[in-house]
């Protein structure tokens, strides 16, 4: 090797500390943004809209089901394009499609200018949210990259602490409409400029990278196991997606239903949200010292044991925290999981393209979710659906070990 590529080498393995801290909190505040502004928002305001819009609240959050069916059929473009271009100007695109989608439902008198609003923001999501921010930052971080996305996770997951009241306040002040316009501005006065200076132009060079590396340039499987890897990543991003967007937004419903009250259902669910940050914190301080497989696995072994105390011990404030603890740990150490094991296995060179590829039956999977499980608790009642979540839970640790026997061998796994 000369020279300039030993150079160029110790760039991509070694990026300034000071760089890579600056995209991950740059980026990690503009996934802030954008989950803020559109699902923590929609849960203070989706009930106010609904009644001024004169909308069922069906109609108000058919709007998310819009947004993930849109995203998810954009998703592999825009991952083709990320890998070909970088990320700057798709996410810099995406943040103009967020204002132009907030504005639009403000102005909206009626469902049809809402939706058009929700359509606008399933076309910023695959450029603008985890699925470009996440390649974003691998891009920039190269060796550090498991680091690096750990701790964009940490900062995206203080999302809703952070708009909840944010979004409450602008509300009881100003009223809906005036809140989704400052929310437009804060894609244009404070994730725009965030984009702009702190992701480089064009895609930022790599090199080819051996050994246990968690990000190299040509992934680590095998061609005659890319189809079955590929595959089983999907049906647990699926699963997964399936828990959090369908158990994971109506469990609160579901202790209540079953006979738990109101106070004790909200707190005992509380306690996810900060596991799912002590998780990450953890993978954070200890990440590196072992593979990105054994994350994996605990994380999909985690649920299962919350659902196992539920039917063996009874519904009651303890055993639906315990359950609450399981699926935060759980989820946190998942969302970091899900996004370096196709960085590992699949590789640098094509991330962006494989990220995409993935995001389309997930957020397919996502879309339906909710409305499967409104109508499984609906109709069945709440000991059903935990009995089916816990299934989810089963089938996607089963999964998770199919995986890990699929490249148990492969050299760097």
């Amino acid at each position: 090797m000369d020279e300039e590529a030993e150079r160029r080498a110790g760039q991509a393995v070694d990026p300034p500390a000071r760089r890579v801290a600056a995209s991950v909190v740059g980026l990690g505040v503009t996934q802030m943004v954008g989950w803020g502004t559109s699902f923590s928002a929609m849960a203070v305001l989706g009930a106010e809209i609904g009644r001024d819009l004169g909308m069922p609240r069906e109609a108000v959050f058919a709007g998310i089901t819009i947004m993930l069916i849109v995203s998810g059929l954009l998703s592999p473009v825009c991952g083709r394009r990320l890998d070909r271009d970088g990320p700057r100007t798709l996410m810099a695109t995406g943040a103009l499609l967020a204002a132009a989608a907030l504005t639009c439902m403000a102005l909206a008198q009626g469902p049809v200018l809402f939706w058009i609003g929700w359509l606008l923001f399933g076309t910023y999501v695959p450029m603008g949210l985890t699925n470009v921010a996440v390649p974003a930052v691998v891009q920039i971080a190269g060796q550090g990259a498991r680091r690096a996305v750990t701790g964009l996770t940490i900062i995206g997951g203080v999302t809703s602490a952070l708009f909840l009241p944010i979004a409450a306040w602008l509300d009881g002040k100003f009223g809906w409409r005036t809140t989704l316009l400052a929310f437009a501005l804060l894609h244009l006065f404070v994730a725009l400029p965030i984009i702009l200076v702190v992701l480089p132009h064009g895609r930022p060079e790599r090199v080819p990278t051996q050994g246990s590396s968690d990000a190299p340039w040509k992934g680590i499987v095998p061609a005659h196991l890319h189809a079955r890897t590929f595959w089983l990543i999907v049906a647990w991003s699926c699963l997964e997606g399936t828990l959090v967007w369908g158990f994971n937004m109506q469990a609160i419903d579901v202790f209540r239903s079953a006979g738990l009250t109101s106070e004790v259902a909200i707190a005992a669910w509380m306690f996810s949200g900060p596991c799912q940050a002590i998780a990450r914190t953890i993978e954070f301080a200890f990440a590196g010292r072992y593979p990105i497989m054994v994350t994996a696995i605990i994380s999909a072994a985690l649920a299962p044991i919350g659902f196992a105390l539920v039917f063996a011990l009874g519904l009651d404030a303890t055993t639906a925290s315990g359950l609450g603890i399981c699926y935060g740990l759980g989820h946190g150490l998942y969302t970091i999981a899900r996004n370096m094991l196709p960085l590992k296995l699949f590789g640098l060179e094509t991330f962006g393209t494989t990220m995409g590829r993935l995001a389309l039956p997930q957020s397919l999977a996502n879309a339906v979710a909710p409305i499967l499980f409104a109508a499984l608790i609906s109709r069945a009642g709440s000991t059903a659906a935990l009995a089916v979540s816990a299934a989810v839970t089963v089938a996607s640790l089963v999964v998770v070990m199919m995986l890990a026997r699929t490249i148990k061998g492969v050299e760097g796994a």
